[in-house]
């Protein structure tokens, strides 16, 4: 049995924890109110639900299942349970809804420390891999939004801990728990409605040796029952598997055409451009000019492979390699957008700890060849200028460039027409809502128009729409055919988005 690596002292470790949520915060903190700009329909669709439910017992469909609604297939409920107290207390704002996402940040860099150290056996690699993370574009962003990625990385952080604490500390009953824990993946994000019972199967392999078949069962039969909600709401909506069946790689059956398609997204999730050089090219994922990592870490990978090849002392090393085979499948498995940094957000801490092993490493060069000042400084000098050449320009792509193309992937505009909506209501005798689509129309009116005294439609052939009486709002390429212009929403440059007018009764 693996002794556990030695514990740092009480008030190092506290120390160190405090400087790495010091350090973790600011940037995730930000202007949080406006950026990402706007407040997404994504993002408000995992709390919504759940404000129905506090108010009239039912979901906006009028039913109550353990996932939530969604028109097109039902989100995982977690986010929304935890950004529903935040926006009872402070109010409907894009803070209260992110606000969570920052908390499940900062516990993800918590949770990987010991994660890290009892992965490798090695003190302070752990600490080493969350600094990193914490500084990464990739985890930087998925902290900023109110959105169900931000439960990845601390949920099957959690899990993975359990585990290797059940396994190590000889405690069978624990195998249970962690199971269970990483069955709740399931009700973070959508993704680990396949990856869940495939890392449960890797983990059975993995440690059947020092599994006893009491254990094994244990596990098993615990996972199997947390997820019989999820189990449930399959059966009781047949919406839940539709969307991803209609984005799964062999939905018309495996053969040469979907296996190439396959082994061509899992590499793209592995190549150095979407790593270092250009990220995720999706705007609601990434802020475009850097990579999901920063290219300066690239020979700390590099090193950091070799190390976890080469030391064969390092106690779960079989774990930490199947993890890092593991995170491509979510971007695979799927033909919607290659490559994906939402489904392959869960490789993040993996390869933060390969960077810290490589630092690890180029620590002790510096150590072995007596490089006490010169050459540690060097180290130093050429790290820190890297690093910070390369924050900066992120710094610059995420707070000053992003908040100005990304808008329209965060419906930005749509606050500002909603409130000119309530101010005019006394006027009109109907809305006609022609920016908003349709699988959002519920969220957004559930969140800005409750109890509103007017019937709102979104379809713009309503006949209604074009008599006295309408109060209309539209994008603003298009000509108004009302006398009244109420408002000129414009985007954050200053260009005019969404125009609200009205046909006097």
């Amino acid at each position: 049995m693996t002794a556990p690596p030695l514990r740092p002292p009480r008030a190092a470790a506290v120390a160190v924890a405090l400087l790495l949520v010091g350090i973790a915060l600011p940037p995730r903190l930000w202007r949080l109110d406006s950026n990402p700009p706007g407040l997404g329909g994504d993002e408000l669709g995992n709390v919504v639900p759940f404000l129905s439910i506090v108010r009239t017992g039912r979901d906006l469909d009028g039913r109550l299942l353990p996932m939530t609604f969604h028109r097109i297939t039902r989100r995982p409920p977690i986010y929304g349970l935890l950004a529903l107290p935040v926006v009872l207390v402070r109010g409907r704002d894009a803070v209260s809804v992110r606000l969570p996402a920052v908390a499940l940040g900062v516990a993800g860099l918590l949770l990987l420390w010991p994660l890290g150290d009892r992965l490798l056996g090695l003190r302070w690699v752990g600490a080493t891999a969350a600094f990193v993370m914490a500084a990464t574009p990739w985890h930087i962003h998925f902290s900023r939004m109110g959105w169900e990625p931000a439960t990845i990385i601390p949920l099957l952080s959690l899990a993975l801990l359990l585990w290797v604490r059940a396994v190590e500390d000889g405690r069978p009953q624990a195998v249970g728990l962690a199971a269970g824990a990483l069955g709740l993946t399931v009700y973070g994000y959508k993704v680990f409605e396949v990856l869940a019972p495939l890392w449960l199967a890797v983990l059975l392999a993995l440690y059947r040796r020092r599994l006893t078949p009491r254990a094994a069962a244990s596990g098993v039969a615990v996972f199997a029952l947390v997820m019989l909600p999820y189990a449930g709401t399959v059966a009781a909506d047949p919406r839940m598997l539709q969307w991803p069946a209609r984005i799964f790689t062999f939905s018309d059956g495996v053969n040469a055409h979907t296996l190439a398609t396959f082994a061509q997204n899992y590499l793209a999730h592995l190549s150095p451009g979407f790593l270092f050089v250009s990220g995720d090219p999706n705007l609601r994922h990434h802020a475009p000019g850097t990579g999901q990592l920063f290219w300066w870490m690239l020979p700390l990978v590099v090193l950091g492979f070799v190390e976890l090849g080469w030391r064969r002392d390092l106690p779960h090393r079989g774990l930490l390699a199947a993890w890092l085979l593991i995170f491509p499948l979510g971007g695979a498995l799927t033909n919607d957008g290659v490559p994906h940094a939402t489904r392959t957000l869960l490789g993040l801490p993996a390869l933060c700890l390969v960077i810290g092993l490589g630092i690890l490493r180029v620590a002790s060069f510096v150590r072995i060849l007596r490089w006490q000042f010169a050459g540690g400084a060097l180290v130093a000098a050429v790290l820190a200028v890297a690093a910070a050449a390369e924050g900066v320009r992120f710094a610059k792509a995420e707070y000053l460039h992003y908040p100005q193309v990304a808008g329209w992937w965060f419906d930005y505009g749509f606050r500002e027409v909603f409130q000119t909506v309530w101010a005019a209501r006394d006027r009109y005798d109907r809305v006609c809502l022609w920016m908003v689509d349709w699988f959002h129309e519920p969220t957004f009116r559930a969140f800005y128009l409750e109890d509103f005294p007017l019937p709102v439609t979104i379809d713009s052939a309503a006949p209604a729409c074009g008599q006295p009486g309408a109060l209309v709002a539209v994008a603003a390429r298009a000509l108004p055919p009302g006398p009244v212009l109420e408002r000129t929403v414009r985007d954050p440059a200053g260009n005019p988005l969404f125009l609200v007018y009205g046909i006097p009764r």
